[in-house]
């Protein structure tokens, strides 16, 4: 109940989040125009490498409190491990801010193409956003800390909270004081700030012991396993990142916002897949450590349904119906037509990455991570070369059929040496119905909705988001009743609401 109320929430505080980002940001490109906007694209993708330098400690920091939950850890043992953590993220966080400050020029007049802003607004921007760099880079650790604790309906709770803040507060400030960049990235910052002060509020008043040392014995005990994290989190950067980058040299900034534009709708995985991976890791960690391999494998086939029937709707109606999508958004024709081929190509590998979670986070549980090492590694000698040779040559939609065909390497690759060790026997029930029932679901019923636009004339606005809508809520009702948890879920959510509606009446 504990894992569901948290991945629960986790998908309605993604939900909010992205809802408040998709109506807020054609106003944000309003005031400050596609260039600014594939400025803060172009930081996101600095912020992913950036995340190399935390060597593992985010999810060694939420496992250690999931551990420290089931008693595995002393009251002070774990506090000296949060302070001796919290000095480090300390000393990285000011390190990266002060890189960015020195290398802002750079990055503009050797790295960026610019077409209409300013090199050096552009650079001022670069500057100002490394104080953000450096608080979101805390609350990196702060949100790792309370997830570790399965706090993730408060956590959920907050993020609603600050997420919708920031849009106002944004909003506000470029509509009534100041339309520029700067003016932007200073609101942003500040309420980073305050959201990071409340965390670390939340933690001191939840963790035992008012204050903890900096201690090197507790470091060096969990050093291992963040090691092998750190190994995986490098290699798994250059495949998420390296074709971002190379973007980013390779086009001007408009066009690379344009790409930014597109992984934003992209970015609506990740609603999914974070929210479920905090759940089901600190849940499959407990059982792996208690040796219940019956509930284990029970929990694990639960959690895998769950991500089919939640992953494969959105990624069926974005593969087939992305240009409606982009089109409803932002009421513009020609970007639909230009990123709607990105976003099919790109859909395709997140939705296969999407699905990888919660075997990775098998693996994890009972800390085998030389697996993804090897076929990380295997997948960068695959990825390179291709992005070299076509990303020249057909841009953003290559680098985004290339990151579909190294998922579907982990697929089907990885998935079949991962269940050689653990729940062996279980990959044919995984593939065939954990995800290939409700994929055939999801595929008859895109399949019918496409088939009834089909040869008609184009949609207006409108008429495009409530295909969509329906699309989409048809897709994840079927595939929903398609898997046993769904359909578990859809039968306790019916009991509660009858439940509710008969204490009403009363």
């Amino acid at each position: 109940m504990r894992a569901s109320l948290n991945m629960l929430s986790g998908f309605v505080a993604g939900g909010w989040s992205a809802l408040v980002g998709l109506v807020a940001l054609p106003f944000y490109l309003q005031y400050l125009g596609v260039e600014a906007f594939g400025l803060v694209g172009f930081l996101l993708t600095l912020q992913a490498w950036f995340f190399l330098l935390d060597m593992g400690l985010s999810p060694t920091t939420s496992r250690e409190m999931a551990r420290f939950s089931g008693g595995q850890h002393s009251p002070q043992g774990i506090r000296n491990l949060f302070t001796s953590l919290e000095w480090v993220y300390a000393l990285i966080a000011v390190s990266l801010a002060l890189t960015l400050v020195a290398g802002a020029r750079w990055l503009v007049s050797d790295w960026l193409q610019l077409k209409s802003l300013r090199p050096e607004d552009a650079a001022s921007a670069l500057s100002l956003m490394a104080t953000m760099v450096a608080i979101q880079w805390m609350a990196m650790l702060y949100r790792s800390a309370i997830n570790g604790l399965q706090r993730q309906v408060w956590l959920g709770g907050l993020t609603i909270c600050f997420s919708s803040l920031r849009a106002l507060a944004s909003l506000a400030v470029l509509a009534w004081v100041s339309p520029t960049l700067n003016a932007f990235v200073l609101v942003q910052s500040a309420c980073y700030l305050i959201e990071a002060a409340v965390m670390r509020w939340y933690l001191d008043r939840h963790l035992p012991i008012e204050r903890g040392r900096f201690s090197m014995v507790a470091l060096k005990a969990v050093w291992r396993f963040a090691a092998g994290i750190s190994a995986i989190t490098v290699l798994a950067t250059l495949l998420n990142q390296i074709d971002k980058l190379l973007l980013a040299k390779l086009l001007n900034l408009e066009e690379f916002g344009y790409f930014s534009l597109s992984m934003t709708v992209i970015g609506a995985m990740s609603i999914i897949v974070s929210p479920l991976f905090n759940a089901a890791y600190p849940r499959l960690t407990e059982l792996s450590a208690s040796g219940n391999i019956k509930v284990l494998s029970a929990e694990y086939h639960a959690f895998s349904q769950i991500a089919a029937f939640t992953i494969l709707p959105i990624a069926g109606t974005l593969a087939v119906f992305s240009s409606p999508v982009v089109y409803a958004w932002t009421g513009d024709r020609q970007l639909a037509a230009y990123v709607s081929p990105i976003i099919t190509a790109w859909v395709v590998g997140a939705a296969l990455n999407g699905l990888l979670h919660v075997p990775y986070a098998l693996q994890l549980a009972v800390g085998w991570v030389r697996l993804s090492v090897v076929l990380n590694v295997l997948a960068v000698v695959i990825m390179f070369p291709a992005l070299l040779v076509l990303v020249p040559r057909y841009g953003a939609v290559a680098a985004g059929w290339i990151w579909a065909f190294v998922n579907f390497f982990h697929f089907t690759v990885g998935l079949f040496l991962m269940h050689r060790r653990l729940l062996r026997k279980e990959l044919p029930r995984w593939y065939f119905s954990d995800l290939g029932v409700p994929g055939a679901a999801v595929a008859g019923v895109v399949t019918i909705f496409w088939a009834a636009q089909s040869g008609t004339e184009p949609l207006g606005r409108l008429q495009s988001g409530a295909l969509i809508a329906s699309t989409l809520l048809a897709a994840a009702l079927t595939a929903t009743l398609a898997t046993p948890s769904g359909r578990r879920l859809a039968i306790a959510a019916v009991s509660a609401a009858k439940s509710r509606l008969a204490s009403v009446l009363q």
